[in-house]
């Protein structure tokens, strides 16, 4: 005799959660049926996630080839290590592959689930981040969106920041938040052959910045100059800022201090050979103009002024 079936409730998860996308996002809030643990190795500290294979597998070739590995063949519960992830952006990027939805919080976040959907060439998730990076960037964070765009080669993501660096050198770069810098934000500066700060003051904030970052610790700040001197303008100088700056800061040698001054002063007629390696540019000083919010409404009141006077005209002509 055959048995009776259970009866299922009208509350099982199954009913209650009725399309494709709300029965992922069951079976990953409460690991239902999962058999596979992801461990998350960030320096000293460990994090568990539960998954499903096929989930993996279905949303990434990489995680695919990586399950295919003898030691997943046996049947139960596996364990996958990962090592040098962010956990936190780890547990966001799970959370995409199973119910396609991501709020990210802050930049910081959207960088580090960039990351790891790179690391899995997932390549719809990298796409949402770079979107969500683009419309908040700001003033505030964008040397580490800069440097995150130049890293992964993200030229159009990278080309809008460097436009806001360029435009907001001073606001961007000072001295209350010169604790933030980081040696790879300030050549990224340096190479632009526009900013908005004068190359006088630049020089003096960056000084400040190397005496103090590297005040107890000869050997990173000799590097660190030995990085960044090569890319200043010094031809944007005068005689006597060269003198009172450069000069006075002893971060140049006697003979690359003599050079440069001869340029500066005499230029073409100078006969010493300005310094090799370093940048005999002139770098082209533009007008502090704000951040895109600040641009976008002033644009924006423009074309509303513009409108105005149009139609006002318009009304004339009709009388």
């Amino acid at each position: 005799m055959a048995k009776p079936k259970p009866a299922v409730g009208s509350d099982d998860w199954r009913n209650t959660n009725q399309t494709w996308e709300e029965k992922m996002m069951h079976i990953f809030r409460c690991n239902y049926g999962s058999d596979i643990t992801i461990k998350i190795c960030e320096d000293k500290n460990e994090t568990s996630f539960k998954a499903h294979r096929f989930v993996l597998s279905m949303s990434s070739e990489v995680f695919d080839a990586m399950l295919k590995a003898p030691v997943f063949k046996n049947p139960g519960d596996a364990v996958l290590m990962l090592m040098n992830v962010n956990a936190a952006a780890f547990g966001l990027f799970l959370e995409y592959i199973y119910c396609k939805t991501l709020q990210f919080k802050s930049i910081k976040e959207a960088i580090g689930v960039y990351k790891i959907a790179d690391k899995f060439n997932i390549t719809e998730l990298k796409n949402t981040c770079v979107n969500y990076l683009d419309e908040h960037f700001s003033i505030e964070n964008v040397m580490e969106c800069v440097e995150f765009a130049d890293a992964y080669r993200l030229e159009g993501l990278k080309q809008r920041c460097v436009e806001i660096i360029q435009h907001n050198t001073g606001t961007i770069l000072n001295e209350s938040n010169s604790h933030t810098w980081k040696i790879e934000w300030l050549m990224l500066v340096l190479d632009q052959p526009a900013l908005s700060i004068p190359e006088p003051e630049l020089f003096r904030m960056i000084t400040v910045w190397l005496n103090n970052c590297n005040a107890e610790n000869e050997c990173a700040k000799s590097k660190a100059q030995a990085c960044l001197l090569p890319k200043f303008c010094f031809m944007n100088f005068k005689g006597e800022e060269f003198v009172a700056g450069p000069v006075k800061s002893g971060l140049l040698t006697k003979n690359q201090s003599l050079a440069i001054l001869g340029h500066i002063v005499a230029d073409e007629n100078c006969h010493l050979d300005y310094p090799e390696g370093f940048s005999k540019n002139v770098r082209n000083l533009l007008k502090e103009v704000g951040d895109r919010k600040s641009r976008s409404k002033s644009k924006e009141k423009k074309e509303s002024i513009h409108r105005e006077k149009s139609e006002e005209r318009k009304s004339v002509e009709a009388t």
